[in-house]
């Protein structure tokens, strides 16, 4: 079953064990700022395109395999600029409904702790999205951007004996 590339909601209800069952490949687009989270850490420039494929593996676990990819506008935190950034994440996720089956394979595998028998769009993609952003935008080194690193000390008279904490310190040194 291959459904349809279509705009939709970031909260469109999957039934995963269905998909898995029956091997499907959903290929869905939605609106970049429509992952909240996301858009927290680096608000989306337009459409997100997302492409899964669903699974079953020999223990009749369902698995989630695929690719997002999007725009986003995120600060670098070198400088402090904004820049303007494709970002792609591709991922292979065992769904699991409880936390402790989803420790039990933590080891093995990155898991999607489903707590219904479907899970959104945003479940899947938003957490390997939000990993996907680079810390360092700057795509030049050194950054013209960056701020200086060094600041000069500056012309300061020394305080007076009374103004100085360490004043009584330096005359018991004597």
């Amino acid at each position: 079953m291959i459904a349809p590339a279509m705009n939709t909601r970031p909260d469109e209800r999957l039934p995963y064990l269905d998909l898995a069952r029956q091997g499907a490949r959903v290929v869905r687009s939605v609106q970049a700022d429509d992952l909240e989270r996301l858009a927290a850490v680096a608000p989306g420039q337009g459409t997100l395109h997302v492409e899964m494929t669903f699974s079953l593996d020999q223990h009749g676990r369902p698995w989630v395999k695929g690719w997002a990819q999007t725009r986003v506008d995120a600060t670098c935190q070198g400088c402090l600029e904004h820049f303007e950034r494709a970002i792609r994440a591709e991922f292979e996720l065992c769904i699991v409904r409880n936390a402790v089956l989803a420790s039990e394979l933590a080891n093995e595998a990155d898991v999607l702790v489903a707590d219904t028998d479907a899970v959104t769009i945003a479940d899947v993609v938003e957490d390997e999205l939000i990993l996907g952003v680079p810390e360092r935008l700057c795509s030049e080194l050194p950054c013209p951007h960056a701020p200086a690193l060094s600041y000069p000390a500056p012309d300061a008279p020394e305080p007076e004996a009374e103004e100085n904490p360490f004043h009584v310190l330096s005359v018991l040194k004597r």
